[in-house]
């Protein structure tokens, strides 16, 4: 699977890096090079690719997931360790339960109070089809 996209280079602002949920429960970040997307007019896009086993996923997600102010002080973002803590935690979930999961976990952290965009994509890699008999009965 190949993802592209990226952080500004030297600034350390941009797109955050997406995140793998392997099959162990361990959390990781997939690293990109490039330019923020609609930053510049003409951006450096970079690529890199990952092997998703059955069952793994791919989190891809807005920096308002991480930069949601709240929690107990109403200030405090919900951070990357918090997403990846609340990602490791959806281990055995379909994609669309882990995309609503972490989408409800950053909700709940605002408390209602002002954000950012919230966006949220979960992609898992499916298990392979089981062989067929060619279609002749037994």
């Amino acid at each position: 699977m190949a993802v592209a996209g990226g952080r500004r280079a030297g600034r350390g602002r941009g797109h955050l890096p997406p995140l793998v949920l392997r099959k162990d429960g361990a959390v990781e970040e997939v690293h990109i090079g490039g330019t923020l997307v609609g930053a510049l007019p003409d951006p450096d896009f970079h690529q890199t690719e990952i092997r998703l086993a059955a069952g793994e996923l791919l989190l891809l997600y807005s920096d308002g997931v991480t930069e949601a102010s709240g929690g107990p002080t109403e200030q405090e973002m919900y951070g990357e360790r918090r997403l990846m803590r609340d990602l490791a935690a959806c281990l055995g979930m379909p994609a669309g339960a882990v995309a609503e999961r972490i989408d409800l976990r950053s909700g709940q952290w605002l408390a209602g109070g002002d954000h950012d965009d919230l966006a949220v994509l979960a992609v898992q890699a499916a298990a392979p089809a089981a062989p067929t008999d060619g279609g002749q009965s037994q």
